[in-house]
């Protein structure tokens, strides 16, 4: 998509309100849509991250997820936030151990239906995107404003230059 490639176009962060109404409509969907939120919002993941995550890839006695596959051709470990472990804990299937975690990852045509039916607004007032990727940004503005360093912030973003991060 042009969108997802173009880098014109400015990423805005969910407001609390969006937040929470993307995850009420995400439940509603189920375990898995409310998984894949969860996945951008709480550990930073791209949607290539999303679409190729696979079950050896999450270990859920140490809580961290490894992204082998992702943008930066290079493997990170990144922790796993409580209310992340705790969803992919209830769609686990019992005594899969390969696999996809997303079977049906979620399209662009429903992630577009769900922020609708969350109230979040594609564009905002200042021309400012809310897509998928504007998890990110809703996240690394969460951990700035809860006092986490940039250090951390790159690290859970993956991002290569801090610079990258500064901008999110």
């Amino acid at each position: 998509r042009e969108i997802d490639r173009d880098r014109r176009y400015i990423r805005r962060s969910l407001s609390a309100d969006e937040v929470e109404g993307l995850v009420r409509v995400a439940t509603r969907r189920g375990p898995e849509r409310l998984a894949w939120y969860l996945g951008g919002l709480l550990a930073g993941l791209r949607r290539g991250d999303l679409e190729h995550l696979k079950w050896e890839d999450v270990n859920l006695d140490a809580r961290t997820i490894t992204i082998s596959k992702g943008k930066a051709k290079r493997v990170d470990v990144i922790p796993m936030h409580e209310r992340l472990w705790t969803c992919l804990m209830s769609i686990k299937p019992a005594g899969i151990a390969a696999g996809v975690v997303f079977v049906e990852p979620v399209t662009h045509r429903q992630r577009r239906a769900d922020f609708e039916a969350a109230g979040i607004k594609a564009k905002d007032e200042r021309g400012r995107v809310a897509d998928l990727h504007a998890l990110r940004s809703t996240l690394a503005t969460a951990l700035a404003r809860n006092g986490a360093g940039i250090e951390v912030t790159q690290s859970i973003l993956r991002h290569a230059d801090y610079r990258t991060t500064q901008r999110s």
